[in-house]
């Protein structure tokens, strides 16, 4: 299970685990919920917020912190100089277009489900996205089955939270099925989920880039009344778009 830092933190350590509780909790933190994910002491918080609000890497608005502009603006660099995610994008776009169906780049923060592009076309088919850009449990989709990468039960226990085995209901899914579903996922590098995100939706996923830690996935949304007559083609055309990534990334 995730746990708090504990010991001797030197100031690059101390400021990662902060920004790490932005990611976290997706939108602007007291102090108190800063140090409930980091574990961190109260003054040490201070100094250091004091410190990044200084230069701009932190705001403070109504007692909340969170991400500042310079740091925003970084964030965006970064977005429109990365070729292979730009690539990914332009790619997904055309699966978006060739299916009429929404179409989602996804990836982890922080152990977390996150959608980072979604291409939504103007068709009956077409479905919104409710968490774009917000962290959900990882085995609530298709792509979490593929974004982690474990070798043991062990090891998937320690990745994950309690929230994540937990469906909209509280029921508890079991871990050796979970860990059962990603090794399947991974052999064929394809998983299909019943969408605890959006009602009467089933999501196809497909893993179209991996280096380091940094994983991205290219997913389909496919409405209860379309399954029938858009699936086949729709997991097609997915793959297709899967391995046209996978040979300009990863030659």
């Amino acid at each position: 299970m995730m746990s708090k830092i504990k010991g001797r933190l030197n100031s690059m350590q101390v400021v990662k685990s902060i920004f790490n509780a932005f990611a976290l909790k997706q939108s602007p933190c007291s102090v108190r919920e800063i140090q409930e994910v980091t574990g961190l002491p109260k003054s040490t918080l201070y100094k250091f917020l004091k410190e990044l609000r200084s230069i701009n890497f932190v705001s403070l608005s109504n007692k909340k912190y969170f991400i500042g502009e310079k740091i925003g603006a970084y964030g965006e660099i970064y977005a429109n100089h990365n070729s292979k995610l730009q690539s990914i994008k332009k790619i997904a776009s055309e699966l978006s277009k060739e299916t009429g169906l929404t179409a989602q780049i996804c990836t982890l923060v922080q152990g977390k489900y996150m959608v980072l592009y979604e291409v939504v076309p103007e068709t009956p088919n077409a479905i919104f996205s409710l968490v774009l850009a917000r962290n959900v449990p990882i085995t609530w989709t298709a792509s979490g089955r593929l974004l982690l990468d474990v070798q043991s039960k062990e090891e998937l226990w320690e990745r994950l939270s309690e929230e994540d085995l937990q469906d909209f209901n509280g029921d508890t899914m079991s871990l050796e099925v979970f860990y059962n579903e990603i090794k399947e996922a991974h052999r064929i590098n394809f998983s299909e989920n019943r969408s605890l995100i959006n009602d009467n939706c089933l999501c196809i996923a497909s893993l179209v880039f991996q280096e380091e830690s940094i994983r991205y996935t290219l997913c389909l949304s496919i409405k209860d009344e379309d399954v029938s007559s858009f699936k086949k083609t729709a997991i097609e055309a997915l793959m297709r778009c899967s391995r046209k990534i996978q040979n300009a990334l990863w030659k």
